[in-house]
């Protein structure tokens, strides 16, 4: 009887033990690689700033980019208009841009992208997870 117990608790153990170490290997794979987006990643390509301005859409999300390096974003699936968009800087230098997220206590986060294209009508940039962005300009 106690072998059958022992055996029990052991087969269940194993399992255990075989579910952690999948369930390990498959976080480590997912876990952000803070090497992705290094200096040398980023192109000498001389992009014209002035073409950010304005307001840009993807989707439900909008971006607008004011002179100064500042802006405001909202997104109106979250029935946010653009008076309730929440502001932000942002800056260029060659194919890195950065934008900084203000938070609602004063916080700034920095999310890094690269620029893939940016032209009349259509700003691409990568994240540093490789998700890629195309955004199309608002013509109002």
């Amino acid at each position: 009887m106690k072998r059958k117990i022992l055996l029990i608790f052991g087969i269940i153990f194993s399992v255990i033990a075989i579910c952690a170490i999948a369930y390990y290997f498959y976080i480590e794979s997912r876990t952000y690689d803070l090497e992705y987006l290094e200096m040398e990643e980023f192109d000498d390509v001389e992009y014209d700033v002035d073409l950010i301005l304005g307001k840009w859409e993807l989707g439900s999300v909008y971006y607008r980019f004011d002179d100064g390096g500042e802006g405001v974003t909202w997104d109106v699936a979250d029935d946010v208009s653009e008076e309730e968009a929440a502001s932000f800087k942002w800056e260029v230098d060659h194919s890195r841009f950065v934008h900084y997220h203000e938070m609602h206590n004063g916080a700034i986060i920095p999310k890094t992208y690269k620029i893939l294209s940016l032209d009349l009508n259509t700003f691409t940039f990568v994240d540093d997870y490789g998700k890629e962005y195309s955004f199309s300009k608002v013509v109002e």
